[in-house]
């Protein structure tokens, strides 16, 4: 090339590229890109503005948050052309809770007691402020609700050598009176005018002790032998002892003809064993007794009336006290 080709060169502008100046021409320099011309071979470079190479992928891959945690995600930049600039991250951090105010803090019983109650055929009530179990005692209320012969179980309270009570008053031996007919020498009959402390032999006849099992309703007998049943007292009290001088038998009930008079009356029943013939245990007590007059009947476990010697551990006394 003559030196007048060349100088004709050097005043040569190409727009798109850059001014031709010696052997290099230089692009925009928002463009990020160099040619380079070396003996007649021209080279394009596209540099961005970052110091390495590498992956902006955050933190958040495989991240388990917690509480008062941290993690990253990426940040890019570019230019108004597209071309990177930057790669960075963000960090985000989930607040920390360090406490919990109030009874949520705890959470081990509610804030305040609360009343669980039954209502309906069966009724009961508990009173709690959850931090444990509890349970609720229940009541069935009477006449609530029926049921077929079929569905009722009668428990040993209820049954006679092996007979419900509705099977029993059918049959003569088992719905006899059992302590019908007891001697006078097998029946005490006391008072009491001071709550029981104190015992007094009531003063009754052969004759109307024996009435009193009798099943004739001729022997009537008054708490605290009172003059008159509507003048007793909290303190009066009668009690009834009966031993099996000329028995054997099984008693698993009580029935009494009685009356209140308008007081509120109540019945317990204790027993002996002939192995402990003057020691008695109790049965039940304060069963409601009522009437005026009226029919009573209480029932318990089937237990013997006497027995041999050697049954020691059978029924022997038994003592019924009306308070």
């Amino acid at each position: 090339m003559s030196k007048d080709d060349k100088a004709k060169l050097d005043q040569i502008t190409v727009s798109d590229i850059g001014r031709v100046s010696a052997d290099t021409i230089v692009g925009e320099t928002n463009g990020g890109i160099t040619v380079t011309v070396t003996s007649g071979v021209a080279k394009l470079k596209h540099t961005n503005q970052l110091s390495a190479a590498g992956t902006a992928q955050g933190t958040a891959n495989g991240t388990t948050l917690t509480n008062g945690g941290t993690f990253t995600i990426p940040k890019i930049t570019y230019d108004i052309n597209g071309h990177i600039t930057g790669a960075t991250t963000n960090t985000l951090t989930l607040p920390s809770i360090t406490s919990v105010t109030g009874n949520a803090g705890t959470a081990t019983k509610f804030s305040s007691t609360r009343k669980i109650e039954l209502t309906g055929d069966v009724t009961g009530s508990a009173t709690t402020d959850g931090s444990s179990g509890w349970s609720i005692a229940t009541t069935v209320a009477d006449n609530s609700h029926t049921h077929t012969v079929n569905n009722i179980t009668f428990g040993t309270s209820a049954v006679t050598a092996n007979l419900d009570p509705i099977t029993q008053a059918y049959i003569g031996s088992a719905a006899s009176n059992k302590s019908f007919g007891l001697p006078a020498s097998a029946i005490t009959i006391q008072y009491s005018t001071d709550g029981g402390s104190t015992w007094t032999d009531y003063g009754a006849t052969d004759a109307q002790k024996v009435g009193l099992f009798a099943e004739t309703r001729g022997a009537s007998f008054v708490l605290g032998k009172s003059s008159s049943v509507s003048t007793n007292t909290v303190n009066n009290q009668l009690r009834i002892t009966i031993i099996p001088t000329d028995r054997y038998v099984t008693f698993n009930g009580i029935y009494v003809w009685f009356s209140t008079a308008g007081n509120t009356c109540v019945m317990d029943l204790d027993c002996s064993t002939i192995g402990a013939k003057d020691t008695y245990t109790n049965i039940f007590t304060g069963q409601s007794v009522s009437g005026w007059s009226g029919n009573n009947i209480r029932y318990f476990s089937q237990r013997t009336f006497g027995g041999g010697s050697t049954q020691t551990s059978n029924a022997y006394g038994y003592r019924i006290t009306f308070r």
